[in-house]
């Protein structure tokens, strides 16, 4: 939603032409197409290669594979970089700087006036850096620009608090050729 509100403020300031939003898979790009609409912007969610360059749309919604595959990331660079505009993507730390996915979407992105990031978790769990990332240098953990965190969005009611809730159950496992059993009654949930 945050993105989606910078990124029409910008349109309507006519600080931005166009709208290019990347996500991780075909159900995200077409709920960021639907809920952009809810802030005035027209996002085709790409299916084929004509629709990034479909000048009646406010701008397109594609995958990250759809970067890595074929020539997407070329037809993806062509219209960013013909036009003003802001590139959002969403879950970032899907990228790899050398990665399939990483390089056809730095490609894609080149030329773009503004781009905005957003993760959850800005860190992967193989050694390959995240596009446009600065990593401090003592801990190697990237430096964000702002966190927004669970605690607050909890205290803000934009998340609901996660409860976990025990119930009776019986664990049986083994442990070097040993059966253990475990109630989770019995040791208090």
């Amino acid at each position: 939603m945050f993105a989606l509100a910078v990124a029409a403020k910008l349109k309507e300031m006519g600080a931005t032409n166009k709208v290019a939003v990347f996500v991780p898979s075909d159900n995200l790009r077409q709920q960021w197409a639907a809920v952009a609409a809810g802030f005035g912007l027209d996002l085709i969610p790409v299916r084929e290669a004509a629709d990034y360059e479909d000048w009646e749309f406010d701008g397109f919604v594609a995958t990250y594979s759809q970067m890595a595959a074929g020539e997407g990331a070329e037809r993806a660079h062509k219209a960013i970089s013909t036009n003003r505009t802001i590139v959002i993507h969403d879950e970032v730390h899907h990228l790899g700087e050398k990665r399939a996915w990483g390089v056809g979407t730095i490609r894609a992105s080149e030329g773009a006036e503004r781009i905005l990031m957003l993760t959850g978790t800005p860190w992967r769990s193989d050694d390959a850096r995240i596009p446009w990332c600065t990593y401090d240098s003592s801990t190697g953990e990237v430096d964000v620009d702002f966190a927004y965190e669970y605690g607050y969005a909890v205290a803000d009611g934009i998340c609901r608090a996660v409860e976990f809730h025990s119930y009776d159950a019986e664990l049986r496992y083994r442990d070097v050729m040993t059966e253990v059993t475990v109630s989770l009654k019995d040791r208090g949930g």
